[in-house]
């Protein structure tokens, strides 16, 4: 099981598995191993990165390792954890070197030492607390029981089964688990589908919450207001929510008011995984940061050490003893299908926020009265509450990931590239004083390694994912009256006035960063330079990409862009500071609701055909925890993307249902 003492408790003499990992599992297709004239299966290799002491000798490290590790199938998502697991497969040790980076001599072609250096680099700002840990190594391992394997997957019925990855300390009598870190297929990649979900803002203070309102409302009636409905019964807060396509209109009509507690929202989404994967509906989920809502617990607590360990407990499906216990609230299930991981800003974020703080019980779907009498045990420092450091992100590269930039490859025809939007910025100010920040963005060497990944991805479709959104709109009060007016509106002015077609009617023009700030919420660093690359207008990259999925603004808007002529660009204010400071938009920007207009074909040609001359789209997805600020919030969900004979046709957005 999940310990997060266990750094601590083995001897700093041994070296410790960091990749793969929970985040970024190895994925192994047994179709591409197959030899067809033996009916056998071909030699597995496994490149893993583990980390050790500077002085440790290649003869030490293969004593130590050689022998004592294992992978082990996780076959049932419930149960006693061990009883979930099934026999554990040796893995035989071929090679063992030790990792020395020759800046000078970097090849940004080279994917493996791309993402190598990319370790080493959080690996430098993490030292006090991995300790005398500082060297990297290399190692191989040969699949010894391929066939078995072979015999298990045909026997489970699925498309794949996911393995932990087991490092045995015999004298230690102790394990260190790479939980969730490889993936065995045997399917054809040309159809697959996956799930973008971000923002589940996990921490445990939700549980208390949750608990305080339960607390609170026993005896109490349903009252009303200003003909509103505020319900303060037990039964609201023992209402079950489900994830299905779409948005309920008839019993959930109004989210605002919901009570969400994120971490069951994170549970449910379990079931509906797990719901999928068994019918064979589902490869793999993509997870774009804000994993928790901070480090540290808001409330004393004699389980946790902080959040990462309870966002790991609810994947896992590992619920710990506790005099707290409340069936609404329990880790019952473990995810079953492979998950990718990066981080957002909140990752990085050490302390709590007040829920008091002006309007921040909102995100939570509760109204000023829900949270009279509730307080956190530890003090809020206001301002320190956003004191984000990469150092904080230690157990994240422990447990979770040791890579904040890093490229997969499903099947032969499309590569991911998973982009680390950075920690809060403070350039935005305003943004983040009203909790809509901006994050840093992205330095030279991610632009770097972006072109170059594009560039070796020349054959494949390219999906981008980041926490924070490239383009993302400031549609203030003030905005939308002025809007309204210009439009000639009688009624108020929603999103869909913006809609290409609605906004062609009302402007003559069917451009949208010609009416909004589309840089709120956004990157702050080399953000034109993203979005030329986006746009298919840099002169290093030769291609567009196809899509980018994105979180953070906790709402639900598509974009797609267009490479624009010099004399097409815009100039517009950023409008983050007290004087005026323009930037030029080096692309055209659209909106639509490009989910449903993909719907209307009828055959691949033509989703294909449309898709490749709208190429490419920008998709916000809203959040799987925290509603947005807005008004009109939409209830948390994620996206279920479809792709059939190597073209996406569908990334429909499924929500929270009452049942």
């Amino acid at each position: 099981m999940l310990n997060f003492n266990f750094i601590n408790e083995i001897s700093e003499d041994y070296p410790i598995i960091i990749k793969p990992n929970l985040g970024n599992p190895s994925i192994f297709n047994l179709r591409n191993y197959e030899n067809k004239d033996e009916n056998a299966i071909e030699d597995i290799v496994l490149d893993t990165i583990f980390l050790g002491k500077l002085n440790l000798s290649i003869e030490k490290a293969r004593k130590i390792i050689s022998k004592n590790i294992y992978i082990q199938p996780i076959l049932k998502e419930f149960g006693p954890f061990e009883e979930r697991r099934g026999e554990r497969f040796q893995l035989e040790l071929i090679s063992l070197s030790k990792i020395i980076i020759n800046p000078k001599k970097f090849d940004y072609n080279d994917k493996e030492l791309v993402e190598i250096r990319d370790i080493y680099n959080t690996l430098k700002k993490n030292r006090k607390a991995l300790k005398k840990r500082k060297r990297l190594f290399k190692i191989t391992f040969r699949f010894k029981n391929i066939s078995s394997i072979r015999i298990l997957l045909e026997k489970t019925n699925t498309t794949f089964i996911l393995f932990d990855i087991i490092q045995n300390f015999p004298i230690e009598n102790k394990n260190r688990i790479a939980f969730h870190s490889l993936a065995l297929y045997n399917k054809n990649w040309k159809d697959f589908n996956f799930i973008h979900a971000t923002d589940p803002h996990v921490a445990r203070r939700n549980d208390h919450i949750f608990q305080f309102l339960k607390q609170k409302s026993q005896g109490n009636k349903i009252k009303k207001k200003r003909k509103k409905t505020i319900i303060y019964d037990p039964r609201f807060l023992q209402r079950e929510f489900e994830f299905r396509e779409g948005f309920q209109n008839n019993k959930f009509q109004e989210p605002r008011h919901g009570m969400y507690n994120f971490n069951n929202n994170l549970r449910n989404f379990i079931s509906f995984v797990n719901d999928k994967v068994k019918k064979k509906e589902l490869d793999f989920v993509l997870l774009t940061g804000d994993l928790i809502d901070y480090v540290n617990l808001a409330n004393i607590d004699s389980i946790y050490k902080n959040n990462y360990q309870v966002f790991l407990d609810i994947i896992l499906g590992i619920d710990r003893e506790s005099k707290e216990k409340q069936d609404q609230i329990l880790n019952k299930k473990e995810i079953l299908a492979p998950i990718f991981t990066i981080l957002g800003n909140h990752d990085f974020r050490l302390g709590h926020y007040s829920i008091r703080t002006g309007n921040m019980f909102r995100i939570f779907g509760l109204i000023k009265k829900d949270i009279r009498g509730y307080k956190d045990d530890k003090l809020f420092y206001g301002i320190k509450a956003l004191y984000s450091k990469v150092k904080f992100i230690h157990n994240y590269f422990l447990f979770i990931n040791p890579n904040r930039n890093f490229r997969i490859n499903i099947g032969s025809k499309y590569s991911f590239i998973f982009l680390d939007s950075g920690s809060d910025s403070i350039a935005n100010l305003f943004g983040l004083i009203r909790g809509a920040p901006s994050t840093r963005g992205l330095n030279k060497r991610q632009i770097k390694l972006l072109k170059h990944n594009i560039n070796q991805s020349s054959d494949k479709h390219i999906v981008l994912l980041m926490h924070a959104p490239p383009v993302s709109p400031k549609f203030t009060k003030k905005k939308k009256k002025k809007l309204k007016k210009k439009f000639g509106l009688v009624r108020n002015i929603e999103w869909h006035d913006f809609y290409e077609e609605n906004l062609e009617k009302h402007t003559g023009s069917n451009r949208l960063e010609s009416h909004l700030n589309l840089k709120d919420q956004t990157l702050m660093y080399r953000w034109s330079k993203l979005m030329r690359i986006l746009s298919g207008s840099d002169k290093d990259v030769d291609r567009k990409i196809d899509l980018v999925l994105c979180g953070h603004s906790h709402t639900l808007k598509e974009f797609r862009l267009k490479e624009a002529k010099k004399s097409e660009m815009i100039r517009v204010n950023m409008g983050f500071y007290f004087i005026p400071i323009y930037i030029q938009i080096p692309c055209r920007i659209y909106t639509n609701c490009y989910r449903n207009i993909i719907k209307h074909f009828c055959n691949e040609l033509d989703i294909k055909g449309w898709f490749d001359a709208n190429k490419p789209f920008v998709l916000h997805t809203q959040g799987l925890g925290p509603l947005s600020y807005k008004m009109k919030a939409k209830a948390p969900g994620f996206r279920y993307i479809i792709v059939k004979n190597n073209q996406i046709t569908d990334f429909s957005v499924f929500s929270l249902y009452l049942k």
